[in-house]
């Protein structure tokens, strides 16, 4: 039976976290108000942390501050002051943030099979296909090229709700964020960043690192936090440090599959933490994601991927969602070795 809810709906996606952890809501670009406070903050790209999780969810809803959530909404249960809707869609497009489009069935991995059937019975292959990724049933574009426009992504949803009703009539518009460059989609030249299914899989599946460890080493605060929030979502085992010397008793103990650490710490360069790092965990189990300050130079970057073979190296600002995207992919091209 339908329930009436009292609260605010709000499309889920501009309910997210920022990289200090803050969980909020956006109204219109360059603002976001704090679920917890009510107080309203200036909003940039790089503040930008992650999609929230149903695990957060579940959180603001014990708190009384979300009264209810699924794939496509969250309730928000009381706010300071009703805000206009129609501002919300620009959050679909900023200068560094581009939001691609698919749809997600809510069906189980085991439907993968029938739903594509159903796809080429309608007619509708030419343009889409099914995959698993998360467990779930996801429809993407058959050419890899994601949906950049909410409008276009909802036509779409009633053609594929409309092949199917009984079977997809609970598909919803879902998103992953997408690389872009002054507010269009960049297309890299690497299938891992533009095939729109794997970039899914990295914000949704946690096989890949379920039950692993990690060691987390970062000279501020609140970026260990938010890495530690991101980790405990993708299901790893996390340990923290603030210097390097900690960081390397911990990989002697816990001896990790994982080390995110920062290149600059206060007791010692990130090349000399990662040598020593590697005499005492072999480089074949443990997997290094560096975190470089944007002043990096082209030889650093190159000496990082190309000498010291890191498993990714990235500048700051760093999104969680394109952090997570790096552990993933690091863990996924492990695997297949």
């Amino acid at each position: 039976m339908f329930r009436a809810r009292s609260g605010s709906a709000v499309p889920r996606e501009h309910v997210f976290v920022l990289v200090d952890g803050t969980r909020v809501v956006q109204w219109r670009e360059g603002e976001v108000q704090d679920l917890y406070t009510g107080r309203t903050r200036a909003f940039a790209d790089a503040d930008y942390g992650h999609a929230i999780t149903d695990f957060e969810l579940s959180i603001l809803k014990d708190a009384g501050l979300v009264e209810a959530y699924n794939a496509r909404y969250v309730w928000l249960s009381s706010l300071p002051e009703r805000q206009r809707f129609s501002e919300l869609r620009v959050q679909e497009r900023s200068k560094n943030r581009v939001r691609g489009f698919y749809f997600n069935t809510t069906l189980p991995e085991s439907e993968l099979p029938r739903v594509q059937r159903v796809l080429e019975e309608a007619g509708l292959a030419a343009h889409y296909r099914a995959v698993s990724r998360g467990g779930v049933v996801a429809v993407v574009n058959i050419d890899r090229v994601p949906l950049l426009q909410l409008d276009d992504a909802e036509r779409a949803l009633q053609q594929i709700q409309a092949a199917a009703p009984e079977l997809l009539g609970r598909t919803v518009v879902a998103f992953v964020d997408l690389p872009a460059q002054n507010g269009q989609y960049r297309r890299t030249g690497t299938s891992e960043l533009h095939d729109l299914a794997a970039v899914i899989a990295s914000q949704t599946d946690t096989r890949l690192t379920a039950g692993r460890r990690a060691v987390v080493v970062c000279r501020s605060k609140d970026e260990t936090q938010a890495i530690s929030r991101l980790l405990a979502d993708m299901r790893l085992e996390t340990q923290t440090a603030t210097g390097g010397q900690q960081a390397l008793d911990l990989l002697r103990s816990h001896q990790p599959h994982l080390l995110v650490m920062d290149l600059q710490l206060a007791d010692m360069h990130g090349w000399q933490l990662l040598a020593h790092a590697r005499e005492i965990v072999h480089p074949d189990s443990l997997l290094t994601v560096v975190l470089a300050d944007r002043n990096l130079s082209s030889n650093g970057q190159a000496f990082g991927l190309g000498v010291v073979k890191v498993s990714a190296l990235l500048t700051r600002p760093v999104s969680m969602a394109r952090l997570r995207q790096a552990i993933w992919q690091a863990f996924q091209r492990q695997s297949l070795r």
